[in-house]
């Protein structure tokens, strides 16, 4: 049994996965609330469909990183706006290095989800409103079987050898 409001990511037995806050879980069904949009997604068997749930920690929950940065944010406005002493310029120094590697985070993640919109997809084969033209039919062509001159001359060639 899960907690709820517990953030899980949700790997599926069919190879789906995503992220979500947990509302309710059970063997039987469970409700889920996807972290960017509140959706709710269903799972209708849990214990038939879900193959692993990982517990995620407070740093991966994109609700509360978006909290933890405006709080930094706010926190190092505040620091400038003190005089500067020793310790408020080192702080400052360590908020500052932490926003870079929250938007390095960020940056990173964009570039590896990134999903190329815009390019279409080929189709092959004729269109529709095309009308291609049946190929004229002639009646097949009718060879004579009659010996010609130089069938009579090849035959009377091969008939000496056997002699």
């Amino acid at each position: 049994m899960i907690e709820k409001g517990k953030f899980v990511e949700i790997r599926f037995t069919n190879g789906l996965y995503f992220d979500a806050y947990i509302e309710d879980w059970s063997n039987k069904e469970s409700i889920l609330r996807l972290p960017e949009s509140d959706e709710k997604v269903i799972v209708i068997n849990t214990e038939r469909d879900v193959l692993l749930v990982k517990i995620l920690n407070d740093k991966k929950d994109p609700a509360k990183k978006k909290i933890h940065t405006k709080n930094i944010v706010e926190e190092f406005e505040k620091l400038k706006e003190e005089p500067k002493t020793d310790h408020s310029l080192s702080r400052m120094a360590k908020l500052k290095d932490e926003l870079n590697q929250l938007e390095n985070e960020e940056i990173l993640k964009q570039a590896t989800s990134h999903v190329p919109s815009g390019i279409r997809s080929v189709t092959y084969g004729i269109p529709r409103n095309l009308r291609v033209a049946q190929p004229a039919k002639h009646p097949p062509q009718e060879t004579s079987t009659e010996d010609s001159s130089f069938d009579l001359e090849l035959q009377g060639m091969f008939s000496k050898e056997d002699k």
